[in-house]
């Protein structure tokens, strides 16, 4: 039976093994079992991939190397190579140098961490994290001036801490109530009482304060032992009494926060007086006693508002101590007084303090008060960063206010995951805080003054259990974390407040801690295990995201294979770059050293995988990929990678990019597109036989194409080749093969299926654009030579009896540095 077939387009790419049955799913009929060192174009023919330019070795070829673009428009676009404590800078096709040597910038990344950097650019300032740094910028004032530093937060982020009490403990029982806890040195304070002391799975509530070395516990879950070592146990919370600030603002102004019993109530001073240093103040029915704290806080003379201890008189009068100065506080008219309490530790000195919807700084403990001597614990001095909305005589009552540390320390952990949203910049994830989320004052990047106004700075936590391992802002702000996606946003689709965040999980596949790419308002993002690709796109109808499986007919593309046999450990996704012209396709490193390369039109449901080698001569050790990345040039995306090679027994690592789709020119051939890796072209003035500079592929076999003629494989030596025949363009590189497998034709056939049959190509015809060369199921396609070169044919080139096999394969070849583009094959099918 004869029968006529057409295979339109290849852009379903390589599918796996484990689909080539589904000759029910439309997708089968356009798909490939193997695509290695093809491009997929959207409109769906295959061209042999560009060869990749040789720019320069890496720094430290010994080690790994990571490539990060710095683009701020298209004719300011870098490629940053990131190695062990440096940066170099790449611009246009060429590395950066200043006065002949590479312009380098200093780092602290090591070897190991550089893969595990996010980053994200505003302007002329990228941002980056790292769990184990703190965040840096780097900033960029021209080609050769750049300045990598940490971020000076004004101020950071801060959390409510454990406090960490450096002493011993003895407990009086393990469990029960109103256990009696000894401390080996003054350790407790009057507002430690309700906070928690935990150790271990043990933990209790501070019930009474009875001196600095002894408190009454009420025992929650079962300590250890009555024994505990300083250093191990701390103390939950802040403390737990009222917080008075003297002022409200302005920013930077220096006030002091006083701590008051928060079970006592205010009363009316009637009169105050001094007497040389000490002031005498009367206040019906008082119930103070000699050295309680009291807080002082007149309607005028600020200065003296106190936290100092007391010397009672009677029930209506007391006394305190001053320390210079004249005058008497005018507290006769709305003056009020309160019992204090001890509960600022010296150690509080430059923590923050959160009260009244504004942010302080404590910047001083000891002796802060100008008129009294005794207010250690109960007074500290601050600094205003961010207006409290309520003013002076105003306290926060005990669980209103918080005493906070910064969220970004070598003890809690730094941020590993950055991004910018809705005019703020946001960091997620630290060692002490995996599922927080902290977003700057909106339009100051590096403002993280917490309040409740919609431009406030604002912290998140996540309900999940599972640690954030990236952000990417489209319609929401979308956090990746190791078990599930989740959206921030508001309930109108207004912009995220303070006030207004509402976080819905959609997806629950967990993310691999790879940066996603963003295409369009979608966002593509690599699954936990490194193994599979997926689009996280919003569905209208369902009002959710979905995240469907970009490699569902290619589940093998990110798993690599030792001995055919599938090596999980060398397998997954480990880098990723997003190329929009001029097709959309990405590119993802694998992790034994693969480039793969998606095409990727979500409009019209293209999405196809292609598999991708650097190979040397043929026997030897193929390139390994490590690092891509993709940076704008005018009118195209140029892709740029770090290739591990073995170069005259060494080690090596170099910075390559692939070349342009690049045609026309005078010099007697019309294709100009590197075919070669690790290439070389030399434009000589007049014909050439030797060429230099080739000391990067010292010992290998090149590829040799001189004004678009193949010349005899050379081997590099001493740098350099001869080649056979002089020419004027001429291109040296590293050898690659394309070769394409097609699936086994199916057609509807009136007794069945063509599956299993014995089938044969009488005729085919492969329709070709701009092709020089190449073999279909090993027969060459051989075209006209104008001038001596080659020329590339585009049209349709037919091939006769092809002999019977059951798969009815097509094998498409091109094993030469030429160009080569399939549209479409058909023929005359013969089936058995």
């Amino acid at each position: 039976m004869n029968v006529y077939k057409n295979i339109p387009n290849f852009n379903t790419g390589e599918m796996s093994a484990l689909a080539t049955a589904r000759i029910d799913y439309e997708k089968y009929h356009a798909a490939c079992e193997t695509l290695e060192n093809f491009i997929i174009y959207p409109q769906g023919g295959i061209s042999r991939r560009p060869g990749t330019r040789f720019v320069a070795e890496v720094k430290t070829s010994a080690k790994k190397t990571r490539l990060i673009k710095f683009q701020f428009n298209v004719t300011d676009a870098y490629v940053l190579e990131f190695g062990e404590n440096y940066i170099r800078v790449y611009k246009d096709t060429a590395r950066v140098e200043s006065g002949g040597s590479p312009v380098e910038i200093a780092t602290t990344y090591t070897e190991a961490q550089l893969f595990d950097i996010q980053y994200v650019q505003s302007a002329d300032v990228m941002y980056l994290v790292h769990p184990s740094h703190a965040p840096k910028k780097l900033s960029r004032t021209s080609d050769t001036a750049w300045t990598f530093s940490s971020i000076n937060f004004l101020p950071p982020p801060s959390y409510i801490a454990n406090t960490d009490i450096n002493v011993a403990l003895t407990l009086g029982a393990t469990s029960g109530a109103d256990v009696t806890f000894t401390a080996g040195s003054a350790a407790f304070l009057e507002a430690d009482v309700g906070r928690a002391i935990v150790s271990g799975s043990g933990r209790g509530v501070i019930a009474e304060y009875t001196d600095t070395t002894h408190v009454q516990v009420d025992i929650m879950d079962a300590f250890a032992g009555t024994s505990i070592s300083a250093g191990q146990w701390f103390l939950t919370g802040s403390p737990v009494a009222s917080c008075r600030p003297s002022a409200r603002a302005p920013v930077r102004k220096s006030i002091y926060l006083a701590l008051e019993d928060p079970d006592a109530t205010e009363k009316t001073i009637t009169s105050c007086s001094r007497a040389a240093d000490v002031v005498t103040v009367t206040c019906t029915s008082h119930g103070f006693s000699t050295n309680d704290y009291v807080s002082i806080y007149a309607t005028s003379a600020r200065k003296f508002n106190i936290a100092g201890k007391i010397t009672k008189i009677d029930a209506n009068s007391f006394s305190y101590n001053v320390k210079g100065g004249s005058g008497t506080p005018s507290a006769s008219t709305g003056g009020k007084c309160i019992k204090a309490v001890v509960g600022w530790r010296s150690g509080d000195v430059g923590k923050y303090v959160k009260i009244n919807n504004g942010l302080c700084k404590v910047t001083q403990y000891t002796s802060v008060n100008d008129v009294n001597t005794s207010v250690d614990g109960v007074m500290v001095k601050a600094e205003i960063l961010s207006v409290l909305d309520f003013g002076s005589n105003t306290p926060a009552e005990a669980g209103l206010w918080s005493l906070e540390v910064e969220s970004f320390s070598s003890a809690a952990g730094y941020p590993s995951s950055v991004a910018i949203f809705q005019q703020r910049l946001w960091f997620a994830s630290t060692s002490q805080q995996p599922t927080v989320l902290w977003g700057s004052v909106t339009g100051e990047y590096e403002n993280f003054a917490a309040g409740t106004k919609d431009d406030s700075a604002l912290d998140y936590a996540l309900t999940t259990q599972n640690k954030i391992r990236w952000l990417a802002g489209i319609k929401g702000l979308v956090v990746g974390t190791y078990g599930e996606e989740i959206v921030l946003s508001t309930a109108n689709d207004a912009a995220l407040t303070p006030t207004n965040v509402r976080a819905l999980t959609n997806t629950t596949y967990g993310s691999a801690g790879v940066m996603p790419v963003i295409v369009g308002n979608i966002i593509l993002f690599v699954q936990r295990s490194g193994l599979k690709l997926r689009e996280f796109v919003y569905n209208f109808e369902n009002d959710v995201y979905q995240a469907p499986d970009l490699t569902v007919l290619s589940e093998h593309i990110a798993l690599a294979y030792v001995d055919d046999l599938p090596s999980y450990q060398d397998s997954g996704i480990v880098d990723i770059a997003y190329q929009k012209e001029p097709n959309s396709h990405i590119w993802a490193v694998r992790k034994d050293g693969v480039l793969l390369c998606l095409v990727y039109n979500k409009e019209q449901n293209v999405y196809g995988w292609s598999r991708h080698i650097t190979g040397d001569e043929a026997g030897s050790a193929y390139g390994f990929f490590e690092s891509v990345v993709s940076v704008s040039a005018v009118g195209y995306d140029r892709v740029w990678v770090v290739i591990k090679r073995i170069v005259n027994g060494a080690t090596k690592r170099y910075v390559e990019y692939f070349e342009a789709d690049y045609w026309g020119g005078s010099s007697g051939f019309e294709w100009r597109q590197v075919n070669t890796d690790s290439a070389k072209v030399y434009t000589n003035g007049s014909p050439q036989t030797v060429h230099t500079g080739l000391g990067h592929l010292e010992g290998k076999s090149v590829n040799v194409i001189g004004d678009g003629l193949l010349q005899t494989n050379k081997t590099v030596s001493g740098g350099q080749v001869t080649i056979d025949t002089a020419a004027t363009y001429v291109e040296i590189g590293l050898p690659y093969q394309s070769f394409a497998l097609t699936v086994r034709p199916e057609l509807s056939l009136p007794n069945g299926s063509a599956q299993g049959r014995v089938k044969g190509w009488s005729e085919l015809v492969a329709r070709l654009y701009r092709s020089v060369g190449g073999y279909i199921n090993n027969q060459p396609m051989e075209y006209f030579i104008e001038n001596g070169a080659k020329t590339p044919f585009t049209g349709d080139y037919r091939i006769r009896n092809f002999g019977y096999d059951e798969g009815g394969r097509i094998c498409i070849r091109q094993p030469d540095p030429l160009p080569l583009t399939l549209l479409s094959l058909s023929g005359r099918l013969s089936i058995g």
